[in-house]
């Protein structure tokens, strides 16, 4: 059975160290840490985790998914958008001051 939580984008949620050890191991996809930019810590036998930047849907292991939702909700950012005039810019090389080569 698959279990999905939410949680804020970088807000922190606690879980039962149940949902992450099976048989003496740690189970966690190591995805979520390096590519959805979570951490993770052990206290008093939970586990706490710590969105980060990534909106949308991070498997931690089979069973738990987190379900991150953007700290501005999405209507607030069409209207952002819309009185700004122009569409969201992706960010080049060049406007980030970094230069290769």
């Amino acid at each position: 059975m698959i279990t999905t939580y939410e949680v804020i984008e970088y807000g922190k949620r606690t879980f039962d160290s149940a949902d992450f050890v099976r048989d003496g191991r740690v189970e966690l996809n190591p995805e979520a840490q390096s590519k959805a930019k979570m951490t993770f810590g052990w206290a008093d036998g939970r586990v706490r985790v710590q969105a980060g930047g990534m909106i949308g849907i991070v498997p931690l292991n089979d069973s738990v998914l987190l379900e991150v939702t953007p700290r501005v909700p999405i209507a607030r950012l069409e209207e952002l958008i819309r009185r700004s005039a122009s569409a969201p810019l992706r960010r080049t090389k060049f406007q980030s001051g970094l230069h290769t080569g």
